[in-house]
């Protein structure tokens, strides 16, 4: 996970062309490791770690998982498909905001910026 993680905020740090400051993450050990910590000292990033069942803390994360969850519901139901196909609905919607939300001061979809080029759709 440390490489996954760091290999991400340096996609992100290329795709954005702005510094992570924050890092939040759960107690999770996976992320409390000498790698990370080492890597968010050497970029200055700050690793905020959240309080278990506080809903203040993750408040963009809920949200964005309540719009995937909702953009699935809607799928399976407007298609009459059986929740056996929710792994894939939810997978469908995911892809589907990031090629479709533009961020405004960018002008671009997330995938665009993430990735330095359109999303073939």
């Amino acid at each position: 996970t440390p490489k996954v993680l760091i290999d991400f905020l340096r996609l992100v740090h290329r795709g954005l062309h702005a510094q992570v400051r924050i890092v939040r993450t759960d107690k999770g050990t996976e992320f409390l490791n000498k790698t990370l910590r080492a890597y968010f000292a050497s970029e200055g990033i700050l690793n905020q770690t959240l309080v278990a069942r506080t809903p203040e803390q993750n408040g963009v994360v809920k949200r964005r998982n309540r719009r995937l969850v909702e953009a699935a519901r809607t799928m399976l139901s407007a298609a009459k498909v059986p929740l056996f196909f929710w792994a894939e609905a939810i997978a469908t919607s995911c892809f589907t905001q990031n090629r479709s939300l533009v961020i405004p001061q960018h002008e671009k979809t997330l995938y665009h910026i993430i990735n330095d080029r359109k999303p073939s759709v």
